[in-house]
């Protein structure tokens, strides 16, 4: 390559880096997250791998992956989605805070459910079961990602207490709250929902 390929392609990266909210990561890196995985037994959460150019120095970044589309190989060998979340319209994520990715020591997650049907089952699972499990994968993934850096203080931050909102429904309001890491014990809670 010549040195003027190489000066356009260093271009090309520093402008795709002038986000405030984001900033790309310059190689790719796996993400784990837990996602409600459908299979015939019910809703089991489970661990789906992604492959992203991400910041793992934000606090919760990949908890917008919970209610994303998989691709996992069924017997047959047909790459499928079978994550419950996205079938259902859920979606997932986290507020965050730009100094250090927290809110003091608290990490804001969120769940979405306002763009699920109204029914009480969404692709042969119960809407509750569903959401429930949507939860627990969130705060699953928000217990992983719970690590950031402050770069006022040049340090490691953690968040000890994880701010849980359901957004979309008051019928779900009862699974938000404000939560102790340690006190939630290991999670998940439960990892399996019918």
């Amino acid at each position: 390559m010549t040195p003027r390929v190489l000066s356009g392609i260093a271009v090309i990266l520093l402008a795709g880096t002038t986000s405030p909210k984001k900033t790309l990561a310059t190689s790719e890196t796996t993400v784990e997250v837990a996602q409600p995985i459908a299979v015939e037994e019910g809703l089991f959460v489970s661990t789906v791998t992604y492959v992203r150019h991400a910041d793992s120095s934000i606090p919760g970044g990949s908890v917008g992956l919970v209610s994303e589309p998989n691709c996992v190989l069924d017997d047959l060998g047909k790459s499928v989605n079978r994550n419950a979340a996205s079938h259902a319209g859920i979606k997932t994520g986290s507020d965050y805070n730009p100094s250090t990715g927290l809110f003091g020591d608290t990490l804001a997650v969120w769940v979405d459910v306002s763009a699920m049907p109204d029914t009480s089952v969404i692709n042969g699972w119960s809407t509750k079961a569903t959401v429930a499990a949507t939860v627990e994968c969130v705060l699953l993934t928000a217990w992983w990602t719970r690590f950031g850096w402050d770069p006022a203080t040049r340090k490691a931050v953690e968040a000890q207490y994880v701010r849980l909102e359901v957004r979309g429904s008051q019928s779900y309001a009862s699974l938000a709250g404000v939560f102790s890491f340690a006190a939630l014990g290991k999670l998940p809670r439960r990892s399996h929902f019918h």
